[in-house]
């Protein structure tokens, strides 16, 4: 499993749990061990989940959390 993998499955987590962003946020920097491009990824697999299947709120959420860390990882 990549760090993108374990990333991704921790964002899903968090959303299905219903976890607020601000908690949900540093749960995912420490996930991916500050690295960028493990969120990215993560990102991506989820927007290509989220095309098959639209209808998944919990995947919106956890690309939300996503777009945040994202905000917070130097560039």
């Amino acid at each position: 499993m990549t760090t993108a993998d374990t990333v991704r499955e921790r964002a899903m987590e968090l959303a299905r749990a219903q976890t607020d962003r601000e908690q949900a946020v540093p749960e995912l920097l420490t996930a991916c061990g500050g690295r960028r491009v493990a969120a990215v990824r993560a990102r991506q697999q989820l927007v290509t989940w989220l095309d098959s299947e639209p209808d998944q709120r919990d995947a919106m959420r956890a690309i939300e959390f996503l777009d945040e860390l994202l905000k917070r990882l130097p560039a």
